[in-house]
C-alpha cells in the first residue's frame, strides 16, 4: 500500500513537471536555430536565445541591445516557409502575442496587450525565385522579433511560427516534423507526451536523476512485497 501510494505521488510529480513543456501546434515549423543582439549578463545557458524554442515553459531568452541600440531576437528556420502566424508565449503556455502574416503587409496584424512595443518581420535570406503564389502568408526563412524602443530589452519564454512548406498544392505544413502528411501534427504532441511520461525524457538532467533516486528504492519494495 505504502508502495502504490508512493508511486501515485511520483506520477502526479512528473505530469506537473512535464507540463512545462509546451506542446506543439498544428503547422508548426520546427527551427533550427535562434540568436539575438545581446544576452544578458552574457549568461547563455539561463538567458541565451536557444531558451525561445526549447519548449520548455520554465526557461527563458533575455535580449539586451547591442552597440547600436537595438534589442533583436532573430528564429532560423531550416528552409524557406509561408508563415501564416507567430506566437509569443506566456509562462502558463497561453499566447501573449500573436501576429498574422500576409503577403501584402507582412506580419504588421498583432493581438495582445504589447503589440506597439515590437515589430515582427518574416524574411528571406538571399535572392528567392519561383515561389507559388500565396496572399494569407509571408514567405521567409527567418523570424525577426525586435523592440522598438532604442537601448531596451525583452524576455521570451517561447517563440513559435506556424505556417506550411512551399510547394504547389500548399499541402507541405510544419516542416515535415512537426505534422503529419494531413497537417495535423496532434498525434506527435500525444507521441511526444508518452514519451516524456515513460522515460521522462521531458525533463532536465536534475529533475531526471531526483526520479531515479525515486524509483530504484520503488523498485526494491515492489520486489519485497
Amino acid at each position: 500500500m505504502q508502495t502504490l501510494f508512493s508511486m501515485t505521488l511520483l506520477l502526479l510529480w512528473t505530469n506537473n513537471v512535464c507540463a512545462d513543456t509546451r506542446k506543439r501546434v498544428p503547422n508548426e515549423i520546427i527551427p533550427v536555430s535562434a540568436e539575438q543582439s545581446a544576452t544578458k549578463d552574457n549568461d547563455e545557458e539561463q538567458y541565451g536565445a536557444e531558451n525561445a524554442i526549447d519548449m520548455d515553459l520554465e526557461t527563458r531568452s533575455f535580449t539586451e541591445a547591442d552597440g547600436d541600440g537595438k534589442a533583436w531576437l532573430k528564429i532560423t528556420l531550416d528552409k524557406i516557409y509561408c508563415v501564416e502566424k507567430v506566437v509569443r508565449y506566456q509562462q502558463d503556455g497561453s499566447p501573449g502575442l500573436t501576429w498574422t502574416c500576409d503577403a501584402e503587409n507582412g506580419c504588421s496584424n498583432c493581438v495582445g496587450g504589447s503589440c506597439s512595443a515590437f515589430t515582427l518581420t518574416v524574411s528571406t535570406e538571399g535572392a528567392v525565385s519561383d515561389l507559388p503564389s500565396e496572399s494569407d502568408c509571408k514567405y521567409g526563412d527567418m523570424v525577426k522579433l525586435e523592440k522598438i524602443e532604442s537601448d531596451s530589452s525583452f524576455n521570451a519564454k517561447e517563440i513559435a511560427a506556424i505556417g506550411k512548406g512551399v510547394a504547389d498544392d500548399g499541402s507541405n505544413s510544419g516542416n515535415d516534423g512537426g505534422s503529419d502528411d494531413d497537417g495535423d501534427s496532434s498525434d506527435d504532441a500525444d507521441i511526444f507526451d508518452d514519451d516524456c511520461e515513460k522515460t521522462f525524457s521531458c525533463l532536465s538532467d536534475a529533475k531526471s536523476l531526483v526520479v531515479a533516486a525515486f524509483l530504484v528504492p520503488a523498485g526494491l519494495l515492489i520486489q519485497l512485497i
